[in-house]
């Protein structure tokens, strides 16, 4: 057994609300892990919402040079502060482990087989704008369901419980983005701030 990856369960777990559950949809029912010069990220997408994250190269989590697709099944569970690492082994076994070290469960974290297809995972850097005037100039429908998910983020693993930014487009059809900022308990007192971004297409509504 070779522990190829170690990572963050409370991220995991957060990526994992914005997967797809849909087998058409292939790759993106996997949560992706890649290796980037800033750090590791994390990738949550179903087509209407996209989680990402960033765990920079000064914290002590690493990812092998090709990207992994993990099950998002796995990582569903809401984290507790007891199991602060989650190591996965080249046998497709992930250990969840606490403060010290100890194995506390273990579940298989391979994604399903359609999720591992040839299809490449999709370049997320791309549809997140660049800039973000905040002045829809009208109102904006979404879906309450998937707000809500992030939302369950921000208060149960976020620096300020329950605080999250909103940065919005100039059109009320433009995807939307949240934020929230860590907070450094889930990964073990790290001194470094680790930012959630959430971009959630908005809902086209009628007008009466």
């Amino acid at each position: 057994m070779t522990i190829v990856a170690a990572l963050s369960p409370a991220l995991l777990w957060a990526a994992s609300l914005a997967t797809s559950t849909d087998p058409s949809k292939g790759p993106i029912c996997a949560i992706e892990a890649r290796q980037e010069p800033s750090g590791i990220r994390l990738v949550g997408v179903d087509g209407h919402r996209c989680f990402r994250c960033v765990l920079p190269a000064s914290l002590p989590y690493f990812v092998p040079e090709t990207p992994l697709r993990l099950s998002p099944k796995a990582f569903s569970k809401a984290p507790t502060l007891k199991t602060v690492l989650v190591e996965l082994d080249d046998g497709g076994v992930a250990f969840f482990k606490d403060k010290l070290g100890n194995v506390t469960s273990s579940i298989a974290w391979q994604a399903d087989p359609w999720a591992m297809s040839e299809q490449s995972f999709p370049n997320v850097e791309q549809i997140f704008p660049t800039e973000l005037p905040c002045t829809p100039g009208d109102f904006v429908g979404m879906n309450a369901s998937y707000l809500g998910d992030f939302m369950k983020v921000a208060a149960k693993i976020g620096k300020y419980p329950g605080s999250v930014k909103l940065f919005t487009g100039n059109d009320s059809t433009l995807p939307m983005i949240w934020e929230a900022t860590l907070d450094n308990c889930w990964i073990n007192g790290g001194e470094t701030d680790v930012l959630l971004q959430y971009l959630l297409s908005p809902v086209l509504m009628r007008k009466a």
